[in-house]
Parts: structure tokens; C-alpha cells; sequence
């Protein structure tokens, strides 16, 4: 029975235990999976940031306060996804060049 049921696969969701073609450790996986999500996820709030932002500007009918306020959202949603894209290019850039002596995106963490 489980030799029947280890042939079926579903081709959309893909095999969770590779990464690349390469086996991985499903742990290992799993971070880079979660780094990864969370570089998505900052990048949606921080575009989320900057629309709210840019509402508020658009609804402060020239208060000075509120243009304030809604500047410094738009301002700091822009610095917010520098820092992102900054750290995932570092990240990507060492992944790439090898510099620690093993693959960042690619974890193969040693089994007993």
C-alpha cells in the first residue's frame, strides 16, 4: 500500500525536500523558505506604507501637520525598502560569490 501511495505526486505543488534539484535538509528548507517569505512580505508593507502615505497626503486638504505626518510615511516606506533590497542583494551577492564557505540559499546542514 504506501509503495502505491509514494507514486502518486501532484506536478503543481513541488517536492519540499529539494531545493535546485539537490537534496536538502527539510529544516535548512524550511529557513530559507521563511527568509525568503519574509523578503516578500516586508516588500508588501512597505508598499503598503508608502500608499497609505501617499493617501494621507492626498486627504490632509493642506494641513501642515497631517502633510507632515504623511511625508515622513512616504519617506520612511521608501528608506524601509532600501534597507530590504539592500539586504537581500547582500545576502544574494554572498550566496553567489561562495565568500563563507557554503551556500546561504542553498543550506545542506549535516545528518548523522
Amino acid at each position: 500500500m504506501q509503495r502505491i501511495l509514494a507514486q502518486i505526486t501532484n506536478p503543481v505543488v513541488p517536492d519540499y525536500g529539494t531545493l535546485d534539484k539537490v537534496k536538502v535538509n527539510p529544516l535548512a528548507l524550511f529557513f530559507v523558505n521563511l527568509w525568503r517569505a519574509m523578503v516578500i512580505f516586508g516588500a508588501l508593507i512597505t508598499i503598503l506604507y508608502l500608499v497609505w502615505g501617499t493617501f494621507d497626503w492626498l486627504t490632509s486638504e493642506g494641513d501642515a501637520e497631517k502633510l507632515k505626518t504623511a511625508r515622513m510615511k512616504m519617506i520612511n516606506a521608501v528608506i524601509g525598502m532600501g534597507l530590504l533590497a539592500a539586504s537581500a542583494a547582500i545576502v544574494i551577492l554572498i550566496d553567489k560569490l561562495g565568500v563563507l564557505g557554503f551556500s546561504l540559499l542553498r543550506l545542506e546542514w549535516p545528518t548523522p
